[in-house]
């Protein structure tokens, strides 16, 4: 399977060790305090890139970055230690990027700017449908060291060792599966 050219640009900001640090978390009673976690992320199969973090030893973020052609968007699915479940919109510009959601709960933007082996990163949330914003904490990812070497090396096992005769192999049975063109009855599969 080949890998989706538009996902590829998200991996290259993401892919990799990082170290975290949040500072001024509203809800807490300390707004000084410091959290600071580490995080991972991976392709997962071809088709996705998987972000996972925690703090103090324990899973705490889980996102799965992917992409509908059709809309010309990518697709983030959130879950956290809580069990909450979100879908955030994904936005890439030059070096930065912008997760955000406008959910009738409420709505959440994470927006993050790379510096070279770092991102900055502000989330906010509005209770009003996106009228006024507060922060909901500052975020600094840190590239962990020998990173890029961790990258290449998982990029390198990713790929067939054959993609023209992967291909030439999956092409008939893509063929034999794919969706009809116009409404009508399924065409029958050949065994």
């Amino acid at each position: 399977m080949l890998r989706n050219a538009e996902l590829e640009r998200v991996a290259e900001i993401f892919v990799g060790g990082w170290t975290l640090e949040v500072t001024n978390q509203w809800w807490l009673d300390d707004p000084s305090t410091v959290s600071t976690g580490t995080a991972t992320c991976k392709w997962l199969g071809d088709s996705f890139v998987r972000p996972q973090a925690e703090f103090d030893g324990e899973p705490t973020w889980d996102f799965v970055f992917g992409r509908n052609d059709a809309r010309d968007e990518f697709v983030v699915l959130y879950n956290d230690e809580r069990g909450v479940l979100r879908i955030f919109q994904l936005t890439l510009d030059g070096g930065a990027w912008t997760m955000s959601r406008a959910d009738p709960d409420f709505h959440q933007r994470l927006v993050g700017r790379v510096e070279g082996d770092r991102m900055v990163g502000l989330a906010e949330a509005s209770e009003d449908q996106g009228t006024t914003w507060r922060k909901d904490f500052d975020l600094v990812f840190e590239r962990a060291r020998l990173s890029r070497q961790a990258i290449k090396s998982h990029r390198d096992r990713q790929q067939p060792e054959h993609p023209a005769r992967t291909r030439r192999i999956c092409a008939p049975v893509r063929r034999q599966m794919a969706w009809p063109s116009r409404p009508g009855p399924s065409p029958p599969l050949r065994g």
